[in-house]
């Protein structure tokens, strides 16, 4: 079982809100409430620097042990 004093601390440090719900229909009417409190905010974000870096790094790893492969022979 939860400990209340401490979900309403960790509420209270978050900017949230506690919520005791009794039954299904205040449990039904917290999420009811919930979906209105909550906001959804898109980004974009560009990933692709990270992959070009991999494939250099990856390129440069295939040349040097190339090189190493045939000096060996």
């Amino acid at each position: 079982m939860a400990d209340p004093a401490t979900l309403k601390n960790l509420a209270r440090t978050t900017g949230g809100r506690y919520d005791n719900a009794q039954d299904d229909g205040q449990l039904r009417k917290v999420f009811a409430d919930l979906s209105r409190q909550v906001a959804q905010r898109q980004r974009q974000v560009e990933i692709s620097a990270g992959f070009v870096a991999l494939g250099a790094l990856l390129a440069g790893a295939a040349m040097l042990l190339s090189l190493r492969w045939n000096r060996s022979q």
